[in-house]
């Protein structure tokens, strides 16, 4: 067993190398953005590429897992961001699901945090944010939850980690949110392995929108904890998702698959499950309104 997974590692690590190297030599793929106009009156999300959602609620301003930098640090962006900080509306909410280097972005959040007025972390993640200018710092714990101007997030228990390097013994948790205001609820799921919590999930609350990541799936030994795009199609179902907006694609080589396959395997799956109609798919600088 051993032996078998120091090849796997080997070679694995050996195509990351080669292609991480040459996306250094290929230009970024550029992207056209839409502009970003705050409306009281309706729910609105921009995907501004991996994580990192902008979502108008009725008026306030979510950010989710903000990266608004060329490299985290490593590798490079895939494609050009869609939107710089100053681009940006003031934030309400900036709402981070765990520390991992491509979701909580240091340099990012020192850029949006003048901007921003409250950040909600998983638990034991607040030394990593305290020297910036955010009014206000919440740590939630799993089903705990906090409200800003009438819109509440709640923390939920994905299938995860939280260490933010192998070597930490902080014990940082990770989140998933559900977020409501006006009647209306969405699920950002950050990063998650497929569980039964979704299901749980779907029970308890009336899910409008989920967000679902579908990449970072292969090596599945060393990666479970990411769902691959047919287990992201069975979340939504199992959350009972009116809409379905599949993310953590397309931006940043983080595994050997293929850049464009979770994407093409996501839409054939939801075609197979016949929930194809309720899957809403947002290039970098869009945005869909509920």
């Amino acid at each position: 067993m051993f032996k078998f997974h120091r090849h796997h590692t080997v070679k694995n690590t050996l195509i990351m190398t080669w292609k991480t190297l040459r996306d250094l030599f290929t230009p970024m793929k550029t992207v056209e953005s839409e502009k970003i106009e705050i409306k009281k009156d309706e729910l609105r999300i921009w995907r501004i590429g991996h994580a990192t959602l902008l979502i108008n609620f009725f008026g306030t301003t979510i950010l989710t897992d903000p990266i608004l930098v060329k490299w985290i640090p490593y590798p490079r962006r895939i494609s050009r961001l869609p939107y710089h900080t100053e681009d940006l509306p003031e934030i309400d909410i900036v709402a981070v699901s765990h520390a991992h280097l491509d979701h909580l972005n240091r340099p990012s959040l020192k850029k949006i945090a003048h901007k921003s007025k409250t950040i909600i972390l998983p638990e034991n993640c607040s030394d990593l944010t305290h020297k910036f200018d955010f009014d206000n710092t919440v740590e939630l714990s799993w089903d705990s939850c906090h409200s800003v101007d009438g819109t509440t997030v709640t923390a939920i228990k994905p299938m995860h980690w939280g260490q933010r390097f192998p070597w930490e013994r902080k014990g940082r948790s990770y989140c998933a949110y559900i977020i409501e205001k006006n009647g209306k609820s969405v699920y950002f799921g950050g990063d998650s392995g497929y569980g039964p919590f979704y299901g749980e999930v779907g029970e308890n609350y009336d899910i409008d929108v989920a967000i679902i990541g579908i990449g970072s799936y292969y090596p599945t030994p060393y990666l479970r904890n990411h769902q691959n795009p047919e287990q992201a199609v069975d979340a939504s179902i199992d959350l009972k998702a009116s809409y379905i907006i599949p993310m953590h694609y397309e931006d940043f080589r983080l595994t050997v698959v293929p850049i464009f396959e979770p994407l093409h395997r996501f839409k054939r799956a939801a075609e197979e499950r016949n929930v194809i109609e309720k899957v809403r798919i947002l290039d970098n600088g869009k945005s869909w309104s509920l």
